[in-house]
């Protein structure tokens, strides 16, 4: 993924049963802002295309020494109130582990509303 304003990359993580996600490996000399868009990046081989929007930053920690910075984003997508849901399959003979979760959204209003999970496959 990568951090709208400060072009700052990550990988984003699901919480399990909270409603938050976490971007991991922040830089911690980034300047990362609360309500900065989070993006899909498009990068190392990755099924989705850059610039698909994930959610917004929701909480931004730095602590002197840490090696990353805590970064929180609200999806853009409420799991819980999903219509449309696609779901993404490797080609054969190939496996994915998952670390996060995958939806696109269309809400009643028709406003479409996007979420990703990134995937690391291997052959």
């Amino acid at each position: 993924a990568r951090i709208e304003n400060s072009t700052t990359p990550g990988i984003v993580k699901g919480r399990g049963d909270s409603d938050s996600l976490r971007v991991d490996f922040v830089d911690p000399n980034a300047d990362v802002t609360k309500g900065e868009v989070v993006y899909t990046s498009g990068q190392q081989n990755s099924p989705f295309p850059a610039a698909i929007p994930i959610g917004t930053v929701s909480k931004v920690t730095k602590a002197h020494g840490d090696l990353q910075q805590d970064v929180l984003v609200k999806p853009l997508v409420d799991f819980a109130h999903l219509d449309y849901v696609k779901v993404l399959r490797p080609p054969p003979g190939r496996w994915c582990a998952s670390v996060g979760r995958s939806a696109t959204a269309t809400n009643t209003a028709g406003g479409i509303h996007s979420a990703v999970e990134a995937f690391s496959c291997a052959s």
